[in-house]
């Protein structure tokens, strides 16, 4: 859903654990740029909760902030990433991660659509089946 809502072209909800594995993908690279995180201790997930609700990376490649797994995450023609945490923690969810193949993909619009995706699936999430 969220990748017609922000068109992007990739998607995942990473777990709330920060060893968890991705919790779910739109594609099989969105889990290796997932797995490259642990291998490397560089990105999103490292970040403590609520530090930044909302985390853009314009290239992938120039990324100062995780230099290692920037390189490899653009190898895979990831070129640009926006993540939004998620409220919905106690369901073991903890952000929703857009990937692009474009650098400078995610503009203000863009951020501001997949804060709302990440709100009500939040809301979605955490209530009662």
């Amino acid at each position: 859903m969220a990748i017609c809502v922000v068109p992007c072209g990739f998607a995942g909800l990473t777990a709330a654990r920060i060893d968890g594995a991705l919790a779910a993908a739109s594609d099989p690279v969105v889990a290796e740029a997932d797995r490259l995180q642990g291998e490397y201790g560089e990105g999103p997930r490292w970040l403590p909760a609520g530090v930044d609700a909302v985390v853009c990376v314009v290239d992938t490649a120039a990324d100062v902030r995780w230099p290692q797994r920037g390189q490899k995450v653009a190898a895979l023609g990831l070129r640009s990433m926006l993540g939004v945490e998620l409220s919905a923690r106690s369901a073991g969810l903890r952000a929703l991660v857009l990937y692009s193949p474009e650098p400078g993909w995610f503009g203000t619009g863009e951020q501001q659509m997949a804060v709302t995706v990440a709100r009500n699936a939040s809301v979605a999430i955490a209530a009662p089946t």
